[in-house]
């Protein structure tokens, strides 16, 4: 397993949210942004205005609501913006750092023990999922600059991997690819192997992606295969760096 040598340290992440599967709506929005404040973080809701819409492919928030959000428990969306507790309530989605068994959770992650890592960047690198909530911190990587490592879930994986004909090995060399053919999101990334399709990069990472194709040197391989039979899940480590000059 690859182990992560760079990591970034971001002033800004994005909490986002999915409906259940019962709701027939698996598009993962974009409900608030989660800034660095002094020993905390503030938790500010995103609604029907201009910045909802752009993270949001212009969907209306009525309908996000049609799905069943109702905002993060405990931060009330009638308050636009929580600047208490926020952080305390975020790292309850993770294990606390005083369990034995809290150097295995970093390696799951690709995490070196003994490496220096706030608790605001442990939040994105794990993206804090909780198995029956649907809510998800999201990195967007906004501002960074290489050298990067990341590891990521691929997005959509258990609506392709039954259709993908060789075996998935741990270690397997994995493609970046734009898809502008999409025809859900014309700034689609894809992730392949030997041409055929994994499943997508993160949505609202794509924007990073996209500056990484044109002007960086990305390598990327098959980090970690788990889930469940029905819901099957994929992991690519990535090595971001900069453009070899040729």
């Amino acid at each position: 397993m690859e182990r992560l040598q760079c990591v970034g340290d971001p002033s800004s992440l994005v909490l986002a949210w999915q409906a259940p599967d019962r709701v027939g709506d698996r598009f993962r929005w974009a409900v608030a942004t989660l800034r660095k404040i002094d020993g905390d973080c503030s938790l500010t809701y995103l609604n029907d205005d201009g910045e909802f819409g752009d993270l949001n492919q212009g969907r209306p928030y009525a309908q996000l609501l049609d799905c069943g959000y109702r905002g993060y428990p405990g931060f009330s969306p009638k308050i636009g913006c929580h600047e208490v507790g926020v952080m305390a309530a975020l790292m309850r989605r993770l294990p606390p750092r005083s369990r034995p068994d809290f150097d295995a959770y970093l390696r799951h992650f690709g995490l070196e023990t003994g490496l220096s890592i706030s608790d605001f960047a442990l939040l994105g690198l794990t993206e804090a999922k909780l198995p029956n909530d649907g809510f998800s911190v999201v990195d967007t990587f906004d501002g960074y600059q290489p050298p990067l490592d990341l590891i990521t879930e691929v997005a959509g994986y258990r609506y392709y991997a039954a259709n993908i004909n060789a075996k998935i090995r741990l270690g397997a060399q994995v493609e970046i690819v734009a898809e502008p053919e999409n025809q859900y999101d014309r700034n689609a990334i894809q992730f392949r192997i030997g041409g055929q399709k994994l499943g997508n990069v993160n949505r609202l990472q794509t924007k990073a992606y996209h500056q990484w194709i044109a002007s960086h040197s990305l390598r990327a391989a098959v980090q970690r295969i788990n889930g469940t039979a029905d819901k099957p899940k994929l992991y690519i480590f990535i090595r971001v760096r900069e453009a070899k000059i040729s």
